[in-house]
C-alpha cells in the first residue's frame, strides 16, 4: 500500500519531530516506553505532545453537547454515581460501551495450580487484570475488590501498577478538532477515555500528554469496539489513507511555525 509523499512548507523553521517506535504495549511496556522514559528521558527534553497510535466527564460533556436536551440530560445522568447504573441499564447494549469507562473494572486472566492431576495443589494463583479509573490508587481499589468480590483469607498482592495523570493537559485538543472538521463536515470531535492501558502513562512520568489520535470513517454496521484485539481485528483500507492525511495535518500544524513578520 502507497501513499502519496508529503513535504514541510517551504517557508519554514521546523521543530524536532520524534518517531518512537515500540512493540511491546500490549505486554506490559518494560521493555519499551518504560525502558525509554527511565534510560533515555534526556531524549525527549522539551516535548510536550505525543500521539499514540481525559476523563469520562470531559467525553461525556463533549457528547451531550451535540445531543437533544432530553437524551443530553439522561446522558449526563451518568455523572451521578447513585442513578448511572440505572441508566446504563436503560440504554441497553449501549450502556456497556460506557460501563468501564465509569467505575474500576476486574477479570480474572490466568489461573494456576498443581501439576498433576492426582494430586491436589497445595497453593491456587489467580492473576487480575484490573482497570481503576484516573486517581484510583492500588490500595483503594483493593479495598473495593475486599468489600465486594474476596474475602479477607485470600491474599492479594500488586504484580505491576503504573499510575497515569488524574487530569489530561487538552491544550492540543482544538487542533485535533480543527483537522478533524476539515476531513469530515459532519464529524464532532469529542475527547474520549480508553478503557485501557497504553504508553502514554509511562510517558507522562516526563510529563508528556498523549493523544490517541487516529481518525477513522467506519460503517455504521461495523461493530469496531468488538473487533479490537479480536480474530478478525481489521479495518477499512479507505480508514487508513483518511488518518494518515489527518496525522499528515496535525503534525505540520504542531511543528512548523510559519515566518510571519512580527506586528509593528
Amino acid at each position: 500500500m502507497g501513499f502519496p509523499p508529503r513535504t514541510w512548507s517551504a517557508n519554514c523553521r521546523c521543530g524536532d519531530l520524534i518517531l518512537a517506535i515500540i512493540s511491546d504495549e500490549e505486554a506490559g511496556g518494560e521493555y519499551g516506553a518504560s525502558f525509554l522514559v527511565e534510560r533515555h528521558a534526556a531524549n525527549f527534553a522539551d516535548v510536550k505532545y505525543a500521539s499514540a497510535n481525559s476523563a469520562a466527564r470531559l467525553m461525556i460533556e463533549g457528547m451531550t453537547a451535540a445531543l437533544p436536551v432530553l437524551p443530553a440530560m439522561l446522558l449526563r445522568g451518568m455523572l451521578r454515581p447513585r442513578i448511572s447504573g440505572l441508566i446504563l441499564k436503560l440504554l441497553g447494549e449501549k450502556g456497556a460501551t460506557f460501563a468501564p469507562l465509569l467505575r474500576n473494572t476486574v477479570s480474572a486472566t490466568i489461573v494456576g495450580g498443581g501439576e498433576k492431576i492426582n494430586i491436589h495443589p497445595s497453593e491456587i494463583t489467580v492473576e487480575l487484570d484490573g482497570r481503576t479509573l484516573p486517581g484510583v490508587t492500588p490500595q483503594q481499589f483493593i479495598d473495593e475488590l475486599r468489600r465486594f468480590a474476596i474475602n479477607d483469607s485470600i491474599r492479594l498482592e500488586v504484580l505491576r501498577y503504573d499510575s497515569c495523570a488524574p487530569a489530561p493537559d487538552m491544550g492540543m485538543f482544538d487542533l485535533l478538532s480543527d483537522v478533524l472538521k476539515e476531513a469530515d463536515k459532519e464529524a464532532i470531535p469529542i475527547p474520549m477515555l480508553l478503557p485501557g492501558g497504553t504508553d502514554g502513562r509511562l510517558f507522562a512520568r516526563l510529563s508528556i500528554q498523549t493523544y490517541g489520535f487516529l481518525p477513522m470513517p467506519l460503517s455504521k454496521d461495523m461493530q469496531f469496539t468488538k473487533l479490537i484485539h479480536a480474530a478478525d481485528e481489521r479495518i477499512p483500507v479507505e480508514a487508513v489513507s483518511f488518518g494518515t492525511d489527518a496525522i499528515y495535518n496535525v503534525t505540520n500544524r504542531s511543528i512548523v511555525k510559519m515566518i510571519i513578520p512580527s506586528p509593528l
